[in-house]
């Protein structure tokens, strides 16, 4: 992973629908790195891929299947050709179609800067036009990051589980938060 300025200033950043585009293996292989990195792993509840090259491969076909893919919306946030984070929108099942679940992973080089805000409040517009009535942010308790950039963006805290996510060895609570859509 390249090695970015850890400069604290805001960055004039674009999000892009990655439903609208074509991904490019190099911005596929940045996303990889991402989802990859010590500092990213630490939060994932879920990690599928042991080297980087299987992460890499599972997200190309990822991307390639994705307009077919009605349960997931995708957004990317970029700069010169740079990922600095990505997001997740995944619908949930049958009777909870209306609800969809955000995961989002960040550049650790970019924590702090607002992505993952910008991130989110982009997911919300696409909500909005996608029919969705309730946004879902599920974490580790200790994942301050993700809870405040929830929490900026107007997500309300629902509920702590107590010892529901066991991960590397360890029994962690996790937090959930929520956004009603409003009907315009």
């Amino acid at each position: 992973m390249s090695n970015f300025s850890n400069d604290k200033k805001a960055l004039d950043f674009e999000i892009i629908n990655a439903k609208n585009r074509v991904i490019s293996e190099d911005e596929i292989r940045q996303i990889a790195e991402i989802e990859h990195s010590a500092e990213v792993k630490k939060w994932l509840v879920i990690h599928l891929e042991d080297t980087i090259e299987k992460e890499y491969s599972g997200y190309k076909q990822f991307f390639k299947d994705l307009k077919k893919e009605k349960e997931a919306e995708v957004l990317i946030a970029r700069i010169n050709g740079i990922i600095l984070g990505f997001l997740v929108l995944w619908r949930l099942e049958d009777y909870m179609n209306h609800v969809v679940s955000v995961g989002i992973s960040v550049n650790p080089n970019y924590w702090g800067k607002g992505v993952a805000t910008q991130l989110i409040n982009s997911a919300i517009t696409l909500a909005k036009g996608i029919g969705v009535k309730r946004l879902e942010v599920e974490t580790i308790a200790e994942n301050w990051g993700m809870r405040k950039a929830a929490e900026n963006a107007g997500f309300k805290f629902e509920s702590t589980k107590p010892k529901r996510l066991f991960k590397d060895g360890k029994y962690y609570d996790e937090v959930t938060y929520y956004l009603l859509i409003e009907e315009n």
